[in-house]
């Protein structure tokens, strides 16, 4: 019995261990991201501006949290990034302000919801694009535009 105890707690911290390593192997990783994603914008004086403006945004979202047109302009900038650069850690970032956007209830809307459920299907991320739809739905249900994009969703993506 003793020696079940002692190999429970070898095991466990064998387990510890390799969690951590995962942990600082995918810190890393998205290290090497977010420097390629910037190398990228740097080289590029069109993208420095933008990546700017999007940072610019951020800031102006810090100082009126309640303002959705915000949140929706700098995620529609980092998407832009994301299309013009084909990073990921750009998308990463607009879904980071849709989190932030989704948290704060006056900030809400449903041709934000649609945005963000568009990013996150760009991304193949389709449950997740799936409630921003259903959301979006929810908020403004007669609008067909938030019919379309979550009818498309169905349509296109329901096989991956």
């Amino acid at each position: 019995m003793n020696m079940n105890v002692k190999s429970l707690k070898q095991y466990g911290i064998l387990l510890s261990c390799v969690v951590l390593v995962a942990l600082v192997s995918l810190i890393f990783v998205l290290r090497g991201d977010k420097n390629r994603a910037i190398s990228t914008v740097e080289s590029n004086a069109e993208l420095r501006d933008v990546y700017d403006r999007a940072l610019a945004r951020e800031e102006q979202i810090k100082l009126e949290p309640d303002n959705f047109e915000l949140y929706n302009a700098a995620m529609f900038l980092w998407k832009s990034l994301g299309d013009r650069t084909n990073q990921t850690y750009f998308y990463q970032r607009a879904i980071r302000i849709a989190q932030k956007a989704e948290k704060n209830e006056k900030a809400q809307s449903a041709l934000f919801n649609v945005n963000a459920g568009n990013i996150y299907k760009l991304m193949g991320e389709y449950k997740k694009a799936e409630k921003q739809y259903q959301r979006a739905v929810e908020i403004n249900t007669g609008d067909a535009t938030m019919w379309m994009a979550y009818l498309d969703l169905y349509i296109n993506y329901a096989k991956k």
